[in-house]
C-alpha cells in the first residue's frame, strides 16, 4: 500500500479497512472500492452529507454532525480561457416557412449555431449549419416572417461560448480583456447571472454591439452572453474542475496528505454494503479527514497575505465603507 500515493494504493487500503483480501482481485468488492473512490472524490468537488451523519445520529449529538459543504478547494481550481468572436454581416434572403438561407456573397467565417438578425425583422433564429466560404446556411427552423428579398443586410453574431470540458462552476468572474474606453459600458468583468435574469435584462431582440457584461450559463458547459462584439476579446475565468474518472494506476489530484480520505470513504461504503457496524467508526474517521482538509483550506485561501485574519474596517482604496462606531457614536474604525 506504499504512502497511499496512486488509486491502487487507496484500493487496497480501502478493501484492508474493510476486512477484505486488498490484493484479490476476484474479491466482491474490488470492482466496487474503485467505483467508491470515484464516487468520494466527485462527492468532495460536489459537496454531500453522505456518510457522514451515522455516528451523530446514533450518539445523539447530530447537531455537531460536519457536513462536507461545496467547497472551491485550492486544488480542484483551473483557469479557463475562450474568445469573444465579432460578429459578421452582409446580405441575403429566405423565404416565408424556409430554412434555407442565401447569402450574396460567400461568408468567410462559419456561423453553424450563431444568431443572424435581418434588417427591418424582428426574429433573430439560431443558425444550424453552415460551412465556412459557404454561399448559404440552413436556419434551426422554418422562418415565420414574410419572405426576406435578396440584398437585404443582415448580421450573424455569436451568443453562446462553450467553456472547459471539466468544468463545473465558475470560483469567480470571468475577466474580459478588452481596452477600456471603447464603449459605454466597458466592463473588465462579466456577471454571471441566471438566464432568467439575462433574458429579462437583455432579450434577444434587444441585443447591441458593445462589451458584453452580462451572461448565464445554459447548460453544463455552455455560457451565453448579452452583447455581440465588435472584434475578437479574450476571456479569462477560475473555475472548480471535475477530475477525470480514476484508474488503478492513476494518481488522484488531491494533495498526497489528503488522499487517505478517499481510502477510508470507500471503506466506509462497503462496510455499509455489508451491514457491518464499523462503518460508523470509520464514518467519524472520515469526517475527522474533511474537517482538517476544510482547516486547513480555508489557510490556504489566504494564509499567504499579511491582511489574513485581520479587522479591517477602515476606509480604503477610495471605496465607500462605514465608519464603525460604538452604541456612543465614539468612532473605532473607518
Amino acid at each position: 500500500m506504499a504512502n497511499l500515493t496512486t488509486v491502487s494504493d487507496l484500493r487496497h487500503y480501502a478493501l484492508f479497512r474493510a476486512g477484505e483480501s486488498p490484493t484479490d482481485i476476484a474479491g466482491d468488492f474490488w470492482n466496487q472500492a474503485l467505483i467508491y473512490i470515484n464516487d468520494a472524490q466527485r462527492m468532495l468537488i460536489m459537496g454531500s452529507s453522505r456518510g457522514t451523519r451515522d455516528v451523530a445520529l446514533s450518539s445523539g449529538l447530530y447537531s455537531r454532525v460536519v457536513d462536507i459543504p461545496m467547497t472551491d478547494w485550492w486544488w480542484s481550481r483551473k483557469r479557463g480561457v475562450f474568445n469573444f468572436t465579432s460578429s459578421v454581416s452582409g446580405t441575403a434572403s429566405i423565404a416565408l416557412g424556409g430554412t434555407a438561407v442565401s447569402f450574396g456573397q460567400a461568408q468567410a467565417t462559419a456561423v453553424s449555431g450563431w444568431r443572424i438578425k435581418f434588417d427591418g425583422r424582428t426574429t433573430i433564429p439560431f443558425v444550424s449549419t453552415h460551412n465556412a466560404t459557404d454561399t448559404s446556411a440552413t436556419l434551426d427552423f422554418g422562418w415565420p416572417e414574410n419572405n426576406v428579398v435578396s440584398g437585404t443586410a443582415y448580421t450573424a453574431f455569436q451568443a453562446d461560448y462553450i467553456l472547459a470540458p471539466d468544468f463545473v462552476r465558475f470560483i469567480s468572474r470571468p475577466s474580459i480583456q478588452a481596452q477600456r474606453g471603447i464603449s459605454s459600458r466597458d466592463y473588465p468583468f462579466l456577471d454571471v447571472v441566471s438566464l432568467e435574469n439575462l433574458e429579462w435584462n437583455y432579450p434577444v431582440i434587444d441585443v447591441q454591439q458593445d462589451v458584453p457584461a452580462m451572461a448565464a450559463l445554459i447548460d453544463a458547459s455552455t455560457i451565453r452572453v448579452n452583447c455581440q462584439f465588435a472584434s475578437p476579446t479574450r476571456v479569462e475565468y477560475e473555475y472548480v474542475a471535475m477530475p477525470a474518472t480514476l484508474a488503478s494506476a492513476d494518481t488522484p489530484i488531491l494533495p498526497l496528505h489528503y488522499r487517505p480520505a478517499l481510502a477510508l470513504a470507500a471503506a466506509m461504503w462497503i462496510l455499509q454494503d455489508k451491514n457491518d457496524e464499523r462503518h460508523k467508526e470509520l464514518a467519524s474517521e472520515f469526517r475527522e479527514h474533511v474537517k482538517q482538509m476544510m482547516e486547513e483550506h480555508r489557510r490556504m485561501a489566504g494564509g499567504g497575505s499579511g491582511k489574513f485574519g485581520a479587522f479591517r474596517p477602515m476606509r480604503a482604496y477610495g471605496y465607500n465603507r462605514r465608519v464603525l462606531r460604538t452604541s456612543s457614536g465614539f468612532i473605532i474604525g473607518r
